[in-house]
């Protein structure tokens, strides 16, 4: 008998294991708020459940992964839409400013990854687009 079985397998979601600093809600909502976007900590709080939702393999990830699997940015404009809709914008308001949302975390967006215990910060290692979440 192999006394080397795996015992166990740990996931990390959204910031358990790793957190990203700052989230990537956190630039979101600055963004939001540069451009006089109001919303509540409520709604925060409930744009922050509808995204752990979305990205735990929701119906709707799953639809959009096959809608935009050659067109990673098309993938994020309809992420961030979805994203402001969850936050309590309207569809059409969401909408109009999805592209310029998207846009401003594709090139602000920079996180680095923090790992607790450890203390150390590293510089974000993977290619190509942000980090999700807002708890991340």
């Amino acid at each position: 008998m192999n006394s080397n079985k795996i015992k166990a397998l740990l996931f990390d979601l959204d910031g358990t294991l790793r957190h990203h600093i700052p989230t990537g809600s956190e630039v979101f909502m600055d963004y939001l708020k540069s451009i006089q976007v109001d919303f509540s900590e409520e709604d925060k709080i409930r744009a922050a459940h509808w995204e752990h939702y979305y990205f735990a393999n929701s119906p709707e990830i799953q639809e959009d992964s096959l809608t935009f699997k050659d067109d990673s940015k098309g993938f994020w404009v309809n992420f961030s839409k979805r994203r402001m809709v969850a936050l309590g914008l309207p569809q059409a308001q969401a909408a109009g400013l999805a592209p310029a949302a998207s846009a401003h975390m594709e090139k602000n967006y920079k996180p680095e990854v923090y790992v607790p215990g450890g203390g150390a910060v590293h510089p974000r290692q993977t290619p190509g687009r942000r980090g999700t979440s807002s708890a991340s």
